[in-house]
């Protein structure tokens, strides 16, 4: 209440809380400093930000275990509700989430594979990210769980009344459990300093992805500008970022966290799939990934199979149920106006409307007829290798930031 000063509806934006504008400012003032150098900084500051959340989730753990009430907490947490997997909102929210940990979809793990040397095992890459990610998601769950069976104790309620979903569970409900405990102005310190370097951690790779594809499409003129391009974009996302700290900032995260990384996220990857697993080619896709490791995967046609099938028939079910059992935003049990929920879509079809857009302007742009046309943009290149093919200016880039041509694609 103190910090964040909500209004009564998103509708009352109120004034801005001046000192979250000035810890805003100071987080993209830090975040300006990491990147600017490209991969050359970032990379350094992840081995830090990416192993400190470790340490403070054994920490935090350790603390949990020994609070009165931590078990009825973990009992919730692994105990199964089979009947829920009837609910299509649950298999969406699953892969909503699985999503955003793993960053599918949102072009960070492009970017930064980009910098791998041609012949990087990205196959054992792929598996071991993935495990260690779903992996600290469950060592995650007994560190938030044993503090909230903790706070269902003190106040003399259930686990499941206590619990909430969303962005409540990280900002509210557990700092609250929190400033139960004794001293607990440390654990709140070492609580959101952990989320700190987790979102900073994950803002790194979102600013690199923006500012390589724009020096990307444009190296004659932006290369040596990247420090200019780094600074345009925070300060843009700072101002962007605006309406998040007002009084009705809660209301309009919440409505982003619902729209911006839902459906659109979905029918995003659906058109990735569709164009790796049949325009490019699955088995063309994995002549590519033998060539770089030196192998055949185990389970080869598993990969195909999921290439070309199964992640698509899953993208496609979750998303047809996902828009079927919609329900409007709503925050702290109450629903939001229709105007705003008008909003989020708006705002989700901003990333959506460039697909079918930039599809059409191939269309009307491409020489030949238009089933000419339609066969030349649905046809994979035949130099599918860029570390044999890439020319004088990429090559002199990824000379700058010590990836020669030879050991890059």
């Amino acid at each position: 209440r103190e910090v964040l000063d909500i209004s009564k509806g998103i509708g009352e934006a109120g004034g801005i809380r001046w000192h979250l504008a000035l810890c805003l400012l100071l987080a993209w003032i830090v975040i300006y400093f990491c990147i600017f150098k490209g991969i050359k900084s970032s990379g350094k500051v992840v081995y830090f930000s990416a192993t400190f959340p470790y340490v403070v989730l054994i920490i935090l753990l350790i603390r949990g275990v020994t609070l009165d009430g931590h078990l009825e907490g973990i009992n919730f947490y692994l105990r199964a509700r089979w009947e829920r997997l009837s609910d299509a909102n649950v298999w969406a929210s699953a892969t909503t989430q699985i999503f955003f940990s793993l960053s599918v979809g949102f072009g960070g793990l492009i970017t930064m594979a980009s910098y791998n040397k041609f012949y990087n095992n990205c196959f054992r890459d792929s598996l071991t990210v993935s495990l260690i990610n779903c992996g600290t998601s469950f060592f995650a769950g007994f560190v938030i769980f044993s503090v909230v069976g903790f706070m269902a104790k003190t106040t003399g309620r259930n686990v499941e009344e206590v619990a909430d979903q969303g962005v409540s569970l990280a900002f509210i409900v557990y700092p609250a459990a929190v400033a139960q405990m004794p001293v607990s102005q440390l654990w709140s310190i070492v609580f959101f300093f952990m989320l700190i370097t987790l979102g900073m951690d994950s803002q790194f790779a979102f600013m690199e992805t923006i500012i390589t594809a724009a020096v990307d499409e444009y190296p004659k003129v932006l290369r040596a500008k990247k420090w200019l391009i780094s600074l345009l974009g925070c300060c843009i996302l700072y101002f962007l970022g605006m309406p998040c700290i007002t009084q009705a900032g809660a209301y309009v995260l919440q409505l982003m966290d619902d729209h911006v990384g839902g459906i659109s996220l979905l029918i995003l990857c659906i058109f990735e799939v569709i164009a790796c697993g049949w325009g490019y080619g699955a088995f063309r896709l994995m002549k590519d990934v033998e060539k770089m490791i030196g192998y055949r995967p185990f389970l080869y046609y598993w990969w195909i199979a999921c290439w070309k099938v199964l992640s698509l028939a899953t993208l496609l079910f979750v998303t047809i149920f996902k828009i079927v059992g919609y329900k409007p935003s709503s925050f702290g049990g109450k629903a939001m106006p229709a105007w705003a929920d008008g909003v989020g879509w708006f705002m989700a079809c901003c990333s959506m409307v460039f697909i079918p857009g930039i599809a059409i302007y191939k269309m009307f742009t491409t020489d030949g007829s238009w089933s000419e046309r339609f066969k030349t943009l649905t046809t994979p290149r035949e130099d599918k290798y860029g570390d044999l093919q890439v020319s004088f200016v990429e090559n002199e880039i990824r000379k700058d930031n010590g990836h020669p041509m030879e050991q890059t694609v």
